[in-house]
């Protein structure tokens, strides 16, 4: 591309010295660049305009709303440090060439570059779509210097510096041929090559219109091969109730090469062929594929209990050509086992729990603030196929965890078919009346000792309320409303979950008093907490913390809550225990270690009771199975990512890592469409923490644009994945 080039350094100097048009009374600010409306050499100033191409002494400015004569060339001599994808405003002397807009300076060394904002991302390839380019007409002109896209090609040459096509819908004749550029390094066609689509910057030289592609994915070209067969898929009974485990090795999105888009998994009650594919049952939530080749492992829930089923998968590609069906082996959808799951539900500055037995029965403790529970527990429920309660309960009655009760209660799409426990006694809010008024009749006062029976070895224990003997009646006003709360013991086997509302733990706390300590003597050894109160100073006091001795501890808090929730100090007290920290949200407050906490929003609890339970994706070992070391004296069985440090960062960052086990591990960078960046490492891992350090670079050694990136970690079991932000 010479076009800037033909306004040579003396011209411009002769222009200055006559006293020509320059910087001064017609300086001009822009914020859509028009053809012809500007004098050559006005001193123009174009706003926020992103950078789509770089060379090695140019590059290209587009407008983000598109349009015509969108596209502007900024000629320079030195790097002024951009990448594809920042926001930027130029400056410079205006020129037009070829009817092409420009921007140089008055040195011939370059425009004036400031960086404003280098956390944008790459336009969209459909900028502004053209369906027919006629290069022998002023069709194309129109288009000079903008982001086009074309479809419908076909690759008429191949040269050294270049290629070419033919559009070959009929619009236009076969002559017309649309040359394209190397300006960014991506994979040319092959000659014959059918084009799906084709995006780049038109642009006019040597009496050619050209268009200079933008990178690889800007060169789309048509797949007619699909993925290979998978012939190697196992089934075996899950964990859980209405769970199979299934196993196969990764196929190529062609063939046996690359990366297939996607999995089609399906069941059915007799083997699966080609004849029956289309009445078999999909399974939702399929695994991203690995590459080719790779160990894939995935657990399917939601079975129908206690029968042989039969199970088949198909890859397949971008196009969305499928590979043919897989073997189809079967496995006995388990049923026997006593389940319990929990769902640590993310309502923000307020607590939300679920508890859900094998047999369907459930408990909702507390639903958030008012407004919370038609907008987020609700739909939660839903989505994980509850319609209905066995029972609800209220810690105590303080808007953030009573507000959404009566929400929940009058849905249309929710039943409670027994009762809601609540501490009793009375209050004086709004809030309180329009939860006594929805519960009606179905309010149940609940007291210690009391078990409700979820059925499938699943227990809910009420270990505390009104103070757990620490005060004296009347419970009401007197006293602080969270030193009144309900607190609960869930169990299934030899795994214990606790959950106390806002119960405090200090007396020094005023106007709380000290009933944690009292629970927690009661209570003893407990797997997992939910820590009272989102993390406050005044809860999870250190007797609590000694007594239960839990492996992890969850804190319900939300982001931009004005009390500084959760503390550091509380924080601190968990970490020193040994217990692993999981967050609904960030909070304003203090924050764990790295590797010792995490940010997951909605925190789901899995377990048999027999052995293990999983938070996540991560695995740990009850305290009573035996021959199980107790927590305090051996780590948690865990797998997955720690998260990276710092976050953002500039241009390096440390990701740590966790490997329970010995074996393959691939650690790898994903863009936000899921594209492959770089591979950090892969190969044999010990059982262990690890760290791998990541510098901002692709494969290939190059520099990436700023934005928002997923660090993928994979085994032959299971895969984690973390955002990243890169901001340069």
């Amino acid at each position: 591309m010479n076009c800037a080039r033909t306004i040579a350094a003396a011209a411009l100097a002769a222009l200055l010295a006559a006293g020509g048009a320059w910087a001064g009374a017609e300086d001009a600010t822009i914020y859509e660049i028009q053809q012809g409306t500007y004098s050559q050499y006005t001193w123009v100033t174009v706003d926020s305009v992103i950078v789509t191409g770089v060379t090695a002494d140019a590059f290209w400015v587009i407008e983000p709303a598109g349009g015509a004569y969108g596209g502007i060339y900024v000629a320079r001599g030195e790097n002024p440090y951009v990448s594809r994808g920042d926001l930027v405003t130029v400056s410079g002397y205006y020129t037009e060439s070829s009817g092409l807009s420009n921007i140089t300076a008055t040195s011939g060394v370059g425009g004036i570059v400031n960086v404003l904002d280098n956390d944008q991302t790459l336009p969209a390839a459909s900028a502004v779509a053209v369906d027919d380019v006629n290069t022998g007409s002023a069709t194309a002109e129109q288009w000079e210097g903008c982001l086009v896209t074309l479809d419908d090609l076909a690759c008429t040459a191949v040269n050294a510096s270049d290629w070419r096509v033919v559009e070959v819908d009929g619009d236009a004749p076969l002559t017309d041929t649309l040359f394209v550029d190397d300006l960014m390094t991506y994979n040319w066609p092959s000659l014959g090559d059918t084009l799906v689509e084709l995006t780049g910057l038109m642009h006019y030289l040597s009496g050619n219109f050209r268009l200079e592609p933008r990178d690889n994915y800007d060169v789309l070209v048509a797949d007619t091969e699909a993925p290979a067969q998978i012939t190697d898929l196992a089934a075996s009974s899950g964990e859980y109730n209405g769970t199979v485990d299934l196993d196969w090795t990764a196929v190529g999105d062609d063939g046996t090469t690359g990366t297939a888009s996607a999995y089609v998994v399906r069941w059915h009650t007799s083997p699966i062929t080609g004849a029956n594919w289309a009445s078999a049952n999909d399974v939702d939530d399929e695994p991203a594929p690995q590459s080719s080749g790779s160990s894939e492992s995935w657990t399917v829930t939601g079975l129908p209990e206690g029968q042989t089923l039969y199970f088949a998968v198909r890859a397949e590609d971008e196009a969305l050509l499928q590979g043919p069906v897989s073997n189809s082996p079967s496995a006995y959808v388990t049923d026997t086992q006593p389940t319990l799951v929990i769902h640590c539900i993310n309502v923000g500055q307020g607590d939300c729990t679920l508890i859900v037995a094998g047999t369907g029965q459930s408990f909702l403790f507390d639903a958030g603030n008012n407004g919370v529970g038609s907008a987020e527990v609700v739909p939660y429920l839903d989505s994980i196929g509850i319609n209905t309660l066995t029972y609800m309960g209220a810690s105590h009655y303080d808007a953030d965890h009573i507000g959404g009760l009566d929400e929940v209660f009058n849905s249309a799409l929710i039943t409670l078919t027994d009762s809601c426990y609540d501490r009793g006694w009375s209050y004086s809010t709004v809030t309180y009346d329009n939860y006594v008024a929805a519960i009606g009749s179905q309010r149940a006062t609940a007291y210690d000792g009391l078990v409700l029976d979820l059925g499938g070895g699943v227990t809910m224990t009420c270990v505390g309320v009104n103070g757990n003997g620490q005060l004296s009646p009347p419970y009401d006003e007197t006293y602080a409303e969270n030193d009144l709360s309900v607190n609960w013991v869930v169990e299934v086997g030899n795994f214990q979950f606790y959950v106390g509302g806002d119960t405090p733990g200090y007396s020094s706390c005023y106007p709380y008093h000290d009933i944690e300590t009292s629970i927690a003597q009661d209570v003893g050894n407990i797997e997992v907490v939910r820590a009272n109160h989102h993390g406050s100073y005044c809860n999870t006091n250190q007797n609590l913390l000694n007594w239960m001795d839990p492996q992890a501890v969850i804190i319900s808090v939300g982001d931009g809550n004005p009390y500084g929730h959760p503390k550091q100090d509380m924080i601190n007290r968990v970490v020193s225990s040994g217990a692993y920290i999981y967050q609904t949200e960030g909070g304003t407050g203090g924050s764990p270690p790295m590797g010792m906490g995490e940010v997951c929003g909605d925190v789901v609890i899995r377990t048999n009771g027999l052995c293990t339970y999983t938070i996540q994706d991560s695995t740990y070992l009850v305290d009573d199975a035996t021959g199980v070391e107790l927590a305090g004296t051996a780590p948690p069985v865990r797998f997955g990512l720690l998260g990276n440090a710092p976050n953002p960062f500039n241009p390096v960052t440390e990701i740590l890592f966790e490997l329970p086990r010995a074996g393959e591990a691939t650690l790898a960078i994903h863009d936000v469409s899921g594209r492959l960046v770089a591979v950090l490492s892969r190969g044999p891992r010990d059982a262990g923490t690890f760290r791998e350090t990541w510098d901002g670079r692709d494969d290939s050694g190059r520099p990436v644009a700023s934005g928002v990136y997923f660090a993928r970690l994979r085994t032959a079991e299971r895969s984690d994945t973390r955002k990243m932000v890169l901001v340069r």
